[in-house]
């Protein structure tokens, strides 16, 4: 499809629904800008709260040397964080985002989330950086101006591109050691994906970051992707290899086996993240997204 994702009314109506999430919220500080609350998240602050065996990555200034003298390996130290929080979105925009069957396209789904996400940060004064994955990683770098979110938010809707080069493991594996380069340890790290070419097993990159970040997985899936449409013989095309193959898709025995592929497909992945301890959510196109946005804040 050749329309955006978004339109900009609706990027509007977005704003206002965050904004009254946000102003409906109980925030552990007034001042926002201050940076002094006591944070959820375990990072770099000034309160020492435990310890743990040094993984490649960690920062070396925060080894502690006692602890590695008594167990006969590197201990880095582990901070309770009081600094402020840097919300980060990662949306991925590879050609199959455009599938949607009754409600909406899996990538209008996805915009939608990242916009009251990236609101949500900017009514609570959190800085925001974007980041859109095509067949790299494009850079919308950390602002608090409303107007830096709403081009990081415009560009992602744009109409999607009919096909990338290359491979899923290629286009996860830059941004991931991206990321590795580019954040500091501690920030909050969304991924809007339907996750259709990501690697299984996961890279080795995830585990490191899931270690210096808080990561959550928004997996967007459409129920029709598990239905086959009785409509006869179909033609059908491997967009991988060219092949071409010709279905009944009035068999029973075929809709049963691509709904039990499909929904194995998502659950595997669904597996892969909790296994690394990235939190999960599942979001359909069909949802309320304005309901369940809370669940990922």
């Amino acid at each position: 499809m050749t329309t955006p994702l978004i339109s900009i009314p609706e990027l509007h109506e977005l704003y206002h629904t965050a904004v009254h999430c946000s102003l409906t919220a109980q925030f552990a500080s007034a001042n926002r800008f201050s940076g002094d609350f006591r944070g959820v998240f375990r990072g770099m602050g000034m309160e020492l709260e435990d310890s743990r065996p040094y993984v490649p990555g960690d920062d070396l200034r925060h080894l502690d040397w006692r602890a590695t003298a008594r167990a006969g390996r590197p201990v880095t130290k582990i901070f309770r964080e009081e600094r402020q929080r840097q919300v980060v979105i990662v949306f991925d925009r590879h050609p199959g985002m455009n599938f949607g069957s009754r409600w909406q396209r899996k990538g209008s789904a996805a915009i939608s989330l990242a916009a009251l996400l990236g609101f949500r940060a900017f009514s609570g004064h959190d800085p925001l950086t974007g980041v859109i994955l095509e067949q790299e990683p494009t850079w919308f770098h950390a602002r608090r101006h409303f107007d830096s979110i709403l081009r990081f938010l415009v560009t992602a809707a744009a109409p999607l591109p009919r096909q990338l080069s290359g491979t899923g493991d290629e286009r996860w594996h830059h941004l991931f050691q991206q990321i590795a380069v580019r954040l500091a340890g501690n920030q909050t790290v969304y991924l809007l994906s339907d996750f259709h070419d990501f690697p299984m097993p996961a890279p080795a990159e995830l585990t490191q970051l899931q270690r210096r970040h808080t990561l959550v997985a928004i997996h967007v899936v459409d129920a029709g992707e598990a239905i086959v449409p009785r409509v006869g013989l179909l033609r059908l095309a491997d967009p991988a290899t060219g092949r071409r193959y010709v279905v009944d898709s009035s068999s029973p025995e075929l809709a049963d086996r691509v709904r039990e592929k499909i929904h194995d497909r998502w659950n595997r992945i669904e597996r892969l993240f909790h296994r690394h301890a990235v939190a999960y959510l599942r979001l359909f196109t069909h949802d309320d997204i304005g309901r369940r946005f809370p669940e990922v804040w």
